[in-house]
């Protein structure tokens, strides 16, 4: 992990509104540093990364009482980890690269700071249905000719020109 940036409001709120934003660890119940009360609680916010922000989860605490958010860490995650899933163990974390060529990281989730790393990464594509059934597709994808869904095929507004249109 890198040292902690301060994000500006912009950064932050760009960050959180990419959605599928946070997922509060609150239960895991860690602390980062000793000013921070055990009651606090952590957030993983996957983001959107370009050139000049290549870490694209951040690490947040959360004071339950006041809401007040404070900037503990962030990771590089590869391009676009806009969707996050915690573990029901609470000791991993997915994390789903939104791309062209998609890919869905797993991080281990360190219990005493909540710090992630890297365990594993793999690129991952879907394919569109063509057939009636299940059978017919799979022996489509068998013969390889069953289309790769690509994110311009599944929305109307999804381009490099264009946002979303749903």
């Amino acid at each position: 992990m890198t040292e902690p940036r301060q994000p500006s409001r912009r950064d932050f709120l760009a960050a959180a509104g990419t959605g599928l934003a946070g997922i509060a660890a609150g239960s895991m119940r860690v602390a980062l540093r000793e000013e921070s009360p055990l009651d606090d609680q952590l957030l993983y916010v996957g983001t959107y990364t370009d050139a000049k922000r290549s870490d694209g989860i951040y690490l947040l605490r959360m004071d339950p009482r006041t809401g007040q958010l404070r900037a503990v860490g962030s990771v590089d995650a590869g391009p676009n980890p806009s969707f996050l899933a915690l573990h029901r163990n609470g000791r991993l974390l997915y994390a789903v690269n939104e791309v062209e060529q998609g890919a869905v990281g797993a991080f281990a989730i360190a219990a005493e700071t909540g710090a992630l790393t890297r365990l594993n990464q793999m690129g991952i594509t879907v394919h569109r249905s063509q057939a009636a059934t299940i059978q017919e597709n799979i022996a489509l994808l068998a013969s390889k000719s069953l289309p790769v869904l690509t994110v311009q095929g599944c929305c109307g507004g999804h381009s490099k020109d264009g946002g979303c249109a749903h």
